[in-house]
């Protein structure tokens, strides 16, 4: 007697895949990058502030947390 056939159900052609995220996602996405840079920019408020290749880490990520930030929210 043979082995009963399973059938692998077919996936959805890749045009028809959702890709787009729900607005939930995108806002917590936004509001972590955008938190974060203040977070990370709020180091610059220290006493004593940071100076030289510190303080131009600091503004570097902060930025780049904050491009990220926006772009999940908006993209």
């Amino acid at each position: 007697m043979a082995p009963p056939e399973h059938k692998v159900p077919s996936s959805p052609p890749q045009s028809e895949k959702q890709s787009e995220s729900c607005m939930g996602c995108r806002m917590v996405g936004g509001a972590f990058g955008i938190g974060g840079s203040a977070y990370l920019a709020s180091a610059l408020l220290q006493i004593p502030a940071p100076v030289g290749a510190h303080r131009a880490g600091i503004i570097a990520a902060s930025s780049l947390m904050f491009t990220f930030g926006i772009l999940r929210a908006f993209l």
